[in-house]
């Protein structure tokens, strides 16, 4: 059965659509309803991820394509997930790393190459490669007071960084990076079961991986996080193979 959602976000309903190409799919087109909510508290980032939305700089988004419905917000119940096998070895894999939550404002030079090496590997086709990467940092801040980064370093190096939405109860990931050459590291998982982590150290109820895409070789791994919650038309849920 379904969880009965929060109430709307009040704004919600007079932001705008955005029609481009769709991300994921080839030849389609999407469409986006996007916003910037004036100056947003902890209180309304919760409010605006439990509402299925993401942030993209100063743009807060959620798809609403008129013929299909692919994407699906998911989030993860902090109090109720229990590392699985493969978890747990990447975990044991990455006991000499450092990991730790600091100000978005730290991002820098570090970051910026980082992120290049990323890129260059992981998704050479990626629009960000266009931009000039001092403007990454202030693109990833958005003028957002509650963003956060979450670092793995090994001995001062910087391994993998991932930019991090706080809302009063929950975190949500919004963007990562790391070391293309360290891939049995599995690092992109660490960030995510450290940012688990970090949640439940700080007591919040949620942390929000963005949209799954059921059978999309990209987005596939978010569904791998158990038990998980996604947001249907009646509100959040928890589907029984989760």
């Amino acid at each position: 059965m379904a969880e009965a959602g929060p109430a709307p976000v009040a704004e919600l309903a007079s932001w705008p659509y955005l029609p481009l190409p769709c991300a994921y799919f080839p030849g389609r087109r999407a469409r986006l309803r996007v916003g910037i909510p004036e100056r947003p508290t902890p209180g309304t980032v919760d409010a605006l991820l439990a509402a299925g939305l993401r942030r993209d700089g100063l743009l807060w988004f959620r798809p609403e394509c008129p013929r299909c419905a692919a994407c699906v917000a998911l989030r993860i119940p902090v109090a109720d997930y229990r590392p699985d096998r493969r978890a747990r070895r990447c975990l044991a894999r990455n006991r000499d790393l450092e990991l730790r939550l600091r100000p978005l404002a730290d991002w820098g030079g570090e970051h910026e190459a980082l992120m290049r090496r990323y890129l260059a590997v992981r998704h050479p086709d990626s629009p960000m490669r266009a931009q000039p990467p001092e403007a990454w940092g202030p693109h990833f801040r958005g003028g957002s007071a509650s963003a956060a980064l979450l670092e793995a370093r090994l001995g001062g190096r910087l391994l993998a960084a991932m930019v991090v939405d706080r809302g009063a109860r929950s975190l949500s990931a919004v963007y990562a990076c790391f070391e293309p050459e360290q891939e049995r590291r599995s690092l992109g998982r660490l960030l995510i079961l450290s940012l688990i982590a970090a949640a439940r150290e700080r007591g919040l109820d949620h942390v929000y991986l963005g949209y799954w895409i059921a059978g999309h070789p990209r987005m596939r791994y978010k569904a791998e996080y158990r038990p998980h919650e996604r947001l249907g038309p009646e509100g959040w849920f928890r589907p029984e193979e989760s």
